[in-house]
Formats: C-alpha cells, structure tokens, sequence
C-alpha cells in the first residue's frame, strides 16, 4: 500500500549562531493536499522550507519525501529533481526574457534552443492547468498576480509533485487571488501538493485541508483545519488570544489641521482634498492600483505635485523630495520594506539610527555609543525580537524588521508618520503590537496617515477613512459611522450609496 504522505520531516533541528531555528520540529504531508503552514514571525516557517529546498542543512532530524530519505546533505539542485519546487515570496523571474523563457530557465539545451518549440512546450504546459497567459510577452509586462502564474509555471516544467507557496496572495488584488484558487484547485486535481503559507488566517479556511502550526522552532498543531476556528489557530501560534477592539483616540481637536491637500494632484493621482488633524489616525483604501500609495508618493517628494496645494503645520508646502519631507518632520514606513524600508545587509543600530544620524553626533562625529544605548531603548519598549542591535536586520523577521522601521521614526520624533500597508506579511501577534504602537505615538500627540489593502486594519485604528478609486478620491467616511458595507461598496464601484 502507497504511504499517504509525500512529505515526512521528523525531529529537524537547526541553529544559527547560538539561536536555535528549529528544535525537533515535524511537518507529514498527505499527498495530493493543500496543507498550510503558519506561525508567527520567526517561529521557524521560512527556516523548514530552505532546509526542504537543500538551501539550508538541517543539524538533525529525518526527511522523506515520497517514499525515498533524503541524504543528510543535500543541494536545492537535488531537492529540485526529487520534485521540491519552493515559490518564495520574493520571484526570482528575469523581466526581460519572455513568460516561456522563464518557464524553462535553467533548462535550455547548451547546444541550441528551439525558440518556437520552447513557446510550444510552455503554452502547452500553461493549457494543461488553466493557466490564461501569453507565454511569448516579456514578464516585465505582467502584473503581480501574472507573475505568480509564471512562477508556478516554472514549478510544473521541472515535474514538481510537491510546490511550496510562501505568501502567494500577498500582493495579490480579489480577482488575481480567485484566479489563485482556481489554480491551487486545478493542480490538486492533478495529483500535485501544496504547502502554502501566509499570515491572511481567514484565506487558510478558504484554500487548506490540514494545517501545521510552528511556535518557537516546534509544532506544537498538526490535523485538518476543519478542527480549528480563526481564534483557535491564532492561540496556538503565539500562545494566547489577540485583542479585537478598537485603538482609536477620539479626542481630536477639530479645529486645529495638521496637513490640508487642496486639489492636489500629481501627474498619477488627484485631485486630493484631505484635512488632517493633529493627533489623527488617517486612512487611505482602495483596490490595488486604485492610486493609495501614490498619495503617500505626493506628499513626500518622491512624486511631484503638478497642481493645487498642501498647507503643513499651517504653512504652504511644496513637496520636492523625501529629504525635504524628513526636515519637515515627517518619516515613511514604505510598502516594500526589504527594498526601501531597511538596509539588509546593516545591523539593527544603524537601520535604526539612519534618520537622525544629526542627533547622533558628538562634536563632529557620531557616537557609536551613545547610537546603539538609545536603540536599545527601542528594541525593549516596542519588543523587537533580536539577539542584538548588533544583529543584520536581514536576520530578523518581517514583524521585527517593521517594528526596526518604526524604530527610525520614533527616534526622529516626526510628527507626520506616513504607513504603507503596515502590516503586510507579517503575523497576528506582531500585527496587534503594531497597531499598538501607532496607538502610543498617537497618545503622543503624533498624526498617521495609514494606507491599507485590510479593511479590518484601518476599522480597528483609524478616525476617517478616505477610498481612492482609479487614482481618485471618492469619499472621506467617518470610522464611527460608517459601516464596512458602505466603504466597500465605494472602494468597488467608485460611487456611495445615494450618490
């Protein structure tokens, strides 16, 4: 009889540098299911799947995959040709070669390549899964969610039986992540697993069988997720319930205006009539490319303002670059922090400290000291998880690289903190801290602008949410009264009710 499981990995241990990543951590997959893996930030996740993929070696422990053991010392190229595909947050696709050149890289015949047989082969592949992409545009035409059909693409030209998606609908708009359904359920009905990850619990109902909970290098849950409910299945990854209720301060003072747009508009979005108050926490939603973040872009110099006016702190500004916005006192957590937020191959201090490098000063040099003792401070009051200021901010998780970014700004004391999707790839316990330290530099008489793709996340902390719609402004709602139908529906169709 065939063992029901493709996938045994039993007692894997794994440390890095006197932290221990894994301790006698387990994770069975049956085959031809959907199998989730989650944990919060640093439970280990990432760690299992390089040590699956041959990026990593394990310390110890057994791996088996369908049927056969793995050596205890093996290369991704291997794991490759067993049929481990890993689908990594990051794509690693070529933006100039085409969709079939990219399906089939690393796979070209030395001696010649048959471009149209290549083409051939690829849209077959694409046909065989329902895959709707044309395979002879570069990728660099493609939109985020094309992109992940390339991707998964390039796992079924290597005969993969087992694919790992690690935060596959991250990026993804409604409609590109229906698509991805419909995709994860074609490759089940062909035999293929999946193990996929993501923080989003409430997608985990929608796409898993079975699940595997990681907390602190051990499972500590393993059955079908049938078993759990959202509340459950987040007590088992950080040990304890998450509040729900609302952060939101509601003393504002209505007449006093921190940031005022007046038919503002750069050459993406606008016009823009927002008046921000002091001590506010400000949304901005919207469908992807709905013109969320270019508001962000406008306001801090890195797109220029063509027309109307933003008035600061009661003064006429001129937004010119990011430079000038941080002398005016503000700071920006951007949406893609690996490539804009951190320096990644830097330490924790020195990410920490880049923006107020002038505080940092002794005489005319900068005190290292004196830098890494006010880090520090921050690392104990927000709890960032690291073995030390010393530590490569590459090193830590997604939460705690966030929890570094908001770091920076705190220690320049802005007072206009601009947040890009804030939350993004990172779990529910660090989400909760998060929002709570937003909440702290709001007590602080500090003003948030937030852009967000939950909903949930701005109706938890946010005074007034304004909807963007085709790079426009819709409707500024009051958090307090309006329901999350009404904001919805103008998110989706660019109008309000009664309109």
């Amino acid at each position: 009889m065939a063992n029901d499981f493709i996938l045994e990995m039993s007692g894997i241990n794994k440390a890095f540098a006197g932290t221990q990543a894994l301790s006698e951590a387990s994770f069975h997959v049956k085959r031809g299911e959907t199998h989730c893996l989650v944990g919060a930030n640093g439970a280990g996740k990432s760690t299992l799947m390089k040590i699956l993929g041959g990026a990593y070696q394990r310390d110890s422990g057994e791996i088996k995959f369908d049927g056969d053991l793995f050596p205890e010392h093996y290369t991704t190229l291997r794991s490759r040709e067993k049929g481990v595909a890993i689908i990594y947050q990051e794509l690693s696709l070529v933006n100039t070669l085409s969709v079939a050149e990219n399906i089939f890289l690393n796979q070209y015949d030395s001696r010649f390549v048959q471009w149209d047989k290549m083409q051939q082969e690829a849209k077959k592949l694409c046909d065989r899964f329902n895959i709707d992409i044309d395979v002879t545009v570069p990728v660099s035409q493609l939109s985020i969610g094309q992109k992940q059909l390339v991707e998964i693409s390039k796992a079924l030209s290597i005969g993969a039986k087992l694919i790992v998606m690690d935060e596959p609908s991250a990026t993804l708009s409604e409609e590109e992540f229906e698509i991805l359904i419909g995709i994860i359920d074609e490759l089940k009905r062909q035999h293929i697993t999946i193990v996929y990850i993501s923080h989003r619990l409430d997608e985990l109902f929608q796409i898993g069988d079975s699940i595997t909970v990681l907390r602190d290098g051990r499972t500590v849950h393993s059955g079908p997720l049938s078993e759990l409910t959202i509340d459950s299945l987040v007590r088992h990854m950080i040990g304890r319930s998450v509040e729900t209720e609302q952060l939101i301060h509601t003393d504002i003072d209505e007449t006093d205006s921190m940031i005022v747009f007046e038919n503002a508009k750069s050459e993406k979005v606008g016009p823009i009539n927002f008046d921000i108050k002091r001590g506010e926490v400000f949304g901005i939603y919207g469908l992807v490319g709905s013109g969320r973040t270019e508001v962000l872009r406008m306001l801090y110099g890195v797109d220029h303002m063509l027309e109307g006016r933003i008035v600061y702190q009661g003064e006429e500004y001129h937004p010119k670059s990011p430079g000038q916005a941080i002398k005016h006192g503000m700071g920006l957590v951007p949406e893609d922090r690996r490539k804009q937020g951190i320096v990644g191959i830097h330490p924790v201090w020195e990410n920490a400290t880049l923006a107020s490098l002038d505080k940092m000063k002794k005489g005319a040099f900068l005190d290292l000291k004196f830098m890494k003792e006010e880090v520090e401070k921050y690392v104990e009051s927000i709890s960032i998880k690291t073995p030390s200021v010393n530590t490569i901010i590459s090193n830590l998780s997604g939460g705690n690289q966030q929890k570094v970014v908001l770091a920076k700004w705190l220690i320049q004391d802005c007072e206009l903190l601009l947040v890009d999707e804030p939350t993004q790839g990172i779990d529910v316990g660090a989400k909760d801290q998060i929002y709570h330290i937003i909440n702290d530099m709001v007590g602080m008489g500090k003003t948030v602008i937030i852009v967000s793709s939950e909903l949930d996340e701005l109706r938890r902390i946010c005074n007034r949410i304004a909807v963007m719609y085709e790079f426009e402004q819709v409707h500024i709602f009051d958090n307090m009264t309006a329901t999350k139908d009404d904001i919805q529906h103008a998110a989706l169709t660019g109008g309000v009710y009664n309109d």
